[in-house]
């Protein structure tokens, strides 16, 4: 599927963002995930829970039903299941059904937010979870603002592409953002390990953004505009980090960074879920400049959220194969390489 071959739509055994941890409450709520309706909720015993959101029995949506405890009791005929899946009473009260269950998913809470693996159970590893300290969550030193969730009615990959792609700032984003001649700098792709990034830097006197940023900052100055994917389904939007350069006599002077980070979960084929955070190494305590940074950050989320949703409408209508690329989509095509390389991975298991 688009821009991935025919019928592959995103890697599976990969973490993805479930929700938020305050959304883990005692009232279940359902979600799509990866094409898969499940069931969130946070039991008696604290854990965040993630389980098939549909009762086998008649395909009963479980969020209709009560918890109690760390069980879940369907509404339609009080089958009952506990935080493992396990079935712990069958329907109208008759016996469980020996090894009857429900798939339960692996999860990990860290910080404000709470993962889940979609893949296959026994692949489950901890140790393939994003390196969140590089984008500030659950960091010292940083301080990172959760922003909300927005809906995207496009593709996963459309949210890539658009992440990788930052040269369309000063097209879609220009009433927000200006036109930053930073964008037109050339794109330096490199990778290390499982982590691709793509920057732009540029050298200059010291512009308006960074000077709210960084009052104390004298120039020139070095600005890098980048993009990091820790993970499949974390893209964080680096910049700009701020350092002072040659001639500067605070030269070497690292400000710090903003970063506008992206936990992108696929809902379906053709939506998208996207949890927002904002995180900073410096001015750790001014709440004015959370609340301007985490403003500017939705009303980009929102263009975005609109581009998006009219590529993936006009999608049917393209011939794909006839797509032109450019120097500046260097970095969204090497995100697409990589995870394409990801599902192919799998699919040799």
């Amino acid at each position: 599927m688009y821009p991935l071959k025919n019928g592959q739509l995103w890697p599976r055994n990969q973490w993805y963002v479930a929700g938020w941890s305050n959304e883990f409450d005692e009232a279940p709520i359902e979600r799509t995930i990866l094409g898969e309706r499940v069931l969130l909720f946070r039991g008696e015993s604290g854990r965040a829970t993630v389980l098939a959101g549909l009762c086998p029995h008649r395909f009963m949506p479980l969020v209709k039903g009560a918890r109690s405890g760390d069980r879940i009791e369907c509404a339609y005929h009080g089958m009952t299941f506990d935080g493992d899946g396990v079935c712990t009473k069958g329907p109208a009260g008759a016996p469980p059904g020996g090894a009857t269950r429900i798939k339960r998913y692996a999860t990990l809470e860290q910080g404000p937010l709470v993962w889940v693996w979609m893949g296959e159970a026994d692949a489950a590893d901890p140790a393939k979870m994003p390196d969140t300290s590089r984008c500030g969550i659950a960091t010292d030193g940083w301080r990172a603002d959760p922003n909300g969730t927005m809906h995207f009615a496009a593709r996963y990959m459309l949210m890539v592409d658009n992440l990788f792609d930052l040269s369309h700032i000063a097209w879609v984003h220009v009433s927000l953002l200006g036109k930053p001649t930073l964008c037109d700098q050339p794109v330096a792709v490199s990778r290390e390990g499982c982590i691709l990034r793509a920057d732009r830097h540029e050298t200059g006197p010291v512009d308006d953004f960074s000077r709210y940023l960084f009052p104390e900052s004298v120039g020139p100055i070095q600005q890098t505009l980048g993009t990091e994917l820790l993970g499949p389904g974390l893209i964080t939007a680096v910049g700009p980090w701020v350092r002072e350069a040659e001639g500067s006599p605070l030269v070497g002077k690292d400000w710090g960074q903003v970063q506008f980070v992206h936990v992108i979960t696929p809902e379906t084929a053709t939506t998208t879920n996207v949890f927002s955070l904002v995180s900073r190494n410096f001015r750790l305590e001014d709440e004015g400049l959370t609340a301007a940074l985490c403003a500017q950050n939705k009303a980009v989320l929102a263009q975005d959220c609109e581009v998006a949703g009219l590529i993936e409408a006009g999608l049917n209508e393209a011939d794909t194969m006839s797509e032109l690329s450019f120097r500046p989509d260097h970095g969204a095509i090497e995100a697409r390489r990589y995870i394409q390389s990801l599902i192919d991975a799998e699919k040799a298991q």
